[in-house]
């Protein structure tokens, strides 16, 4: 039989399931496989992308997340950030409410110093969802 859990002992989330109008993302710190996975769908298309393919860091907004979507030499890429705030988990799972931003990063072949005018642009997603901790 499984003793209570201590409230003073941290919880590590591992899962989040977030969506906005635009789009869905979900989360996991490792699934079934032992690895981080991150998944993101907009109405036209869907990406997955796992372990060393999600660049972490750890910033004063939170963890940041990152990923890049698309990517064509010499014109663009386009990259996923998101920010996943610390959460104290409240029960079985915490409602959640954070951000994602898509990049566009414009480039030439002569680098990004070529390309005339705004370099970066931005699109905000605001998302809200459920951060949990489970296990795979």
């Amino acid at each position: 039989m499984d003793s209570p859990r201590d409230p003073r002992t941290p919880v590590e989330l591992n899962l989040y399931e977030l969506s906005c109008e635009e789009a869905s993302i979900s989360y996991s710190e490792s699934g079934i496989d032992g690895k981080p996975q991150l998944s993101y769908a907009i109405p036209d298309r869907s990406y997955v992308f796992r372990a060393e393919e999600i660049r972490t860091v750890p910033t004063e907004l939170g963890r940041q997340l990152s990923v890049t979507l698309e990517a064509t030499p010499d014109l663009e890429a386009l990259t996923l950030t998101l920010l996943l705030p610390p959460v104290n988990l409240d029960g079985e799972a915490s409602a959640i409410s954070t951000i994602a931003i898509v990049t566009r990063h414009r480039s030439s072949v002569g680098g990004p110093r070529m390309v005339r005018g705004q370099v970066l642009s931005y699109e905000t997603l605001s998302l809200t969802g459920l951060a949990r901790a489970v296990v795979f």
